[in-house]
């Protein structure tokens, strides 16, 4: 069935799409989440288990199950999670590793074409895979790219794998400046698994757009021998500005008992990416398995853990 299917589009109906989503929570809820277990054991070979979870993917599909920290919303929006930055870490320091913002809307035919730059970066703020590289956009189809983002934004996501905290955002579409380094790709994407504010693991993903690729590696830099979904890339470079990256970190992690920090690094700088609730929704592989369960057993599951932290209490002041 291709994208642009007349059976596709009669399934992405908003009729069968409600149809879709009552039938989905029905089974769900008196089938015991078979259809969450079944995934889980495929991805990763054992069971889910959400009473004694040990494993790292247990812990993350209970917090996509259970974790109703209100400040998850703000920061998976790609458009609030600015004010949260800036809130952290002062204006002026956001100022310096948030990547420039040309345009937000919530209706893409504002878009100004005829004021852009020649290349950007255009995406969704709601949720993950929505976005395109636009490297020249003389020669883009100006109304192909409105058709993309007004489908992205009347698409939810989340909802069919429990990731709560995209259910609930506010859908946007931004237009980012394009970073891209002297290959004309974009940079390395550094990704800081922060438990409980320590960094636990650094994922590298390379050539994300072609060719993806993962080097997993401790804090020190030390490569693990461990595979996360994708190949390695040989051994990646120690970027000269990781302790940089470690601290900054550490700054936008302590809100939270898990977070994904995303951040790149650029002609020497250091960018914002994002900040992930949910990597992979808890279906990315890790082999061996027993690294699951390593890096499980330094997060401690406590439903209450944000009802102390000023921010989640008054996470209202981010959202608009």
């Amino acid at each position: 069935m291709t994208k642009h299917s007349i059976p596709g589009r009669i399934w992405r109906s908003r009729p069968v799409y409600k149809a879709r989503l009552v039938a989905f929570y029905i089974i769900d809820f008196f089938a015991g989440w078979a259809f969450e277990r079944f995934l889980f054991r495929r991805a990763h070979g054992y069971s889910l288990d959400l009473e004694r979870p040990e494993s790292f993917s247990h812990k993350l599909v209970w917090k996509r199950r259970f974790d109703r920290n209100p400040l998850l919303p703000v920061i998976a929006d790609k458009y609030t999670v600015r004010r949260y930055v800036e809130d952290v870490l002062g204006p002026e320091r956001a100022a310096q590793v948030l990547i420039p913002l040309l345009h937000v809307t919530d209706d893409p035919r504002d878009v100004p074409f005829d004021s852009l730059p020649d290349s950007f970066m255009f995406k969704a703020s709601h949720g993950s895979g929505m976005n395109m590289v636009v490297r020249h956009l003389r020669h883009e189809d100006r109304k192909g790219l409105v058709r993309l983002a007004r489908g992205w934004l009347k698409r939810p996501y989340g909802v069919f794998d429990h990731q709560w905290a995209y259910t609930v955002s506010h859908r946007r579409l931004l237009v980012e400046e394009l970073l891209l380094d002297e290959y004309g790709k974009p940079p390395a994407d550094y990704k800081f698994f922060m438990i409980h504010g320590v960094c636990r693991m650094i994922e590298v993903d390379s050539d994300r757009f072609e060719g993806h690729k993962v080097n997993l590696y401790d804090r020190d830099w030390n490569m693990l021998d461990v595979v996360l979904t994708f190949p390695h890339d040989g051994k990646v470079t120690r970027p000269g500005n990781l302790d940089e990256m470690l601290a900054l970190a550490e700054e936008l992690s302590r809100d939270f008992d898990f977070i994904r920090v995303d951040l790149y690094s650029h002609q020497g700088r250091v960018y914002f990416g994002e900040l992930t609730n949910y990597p992979g929704a808890g279906t990315e592989r890790f082999d061996p398995v027993s690294f699951d369960f390593e890096l499980g057993s330094h997060w401690k599951i406590d439903p209450d853990y944000w009802k102390s932290c000023p921010r989640s209490i008054h996470a209202s002041q981010y959202e608009g």
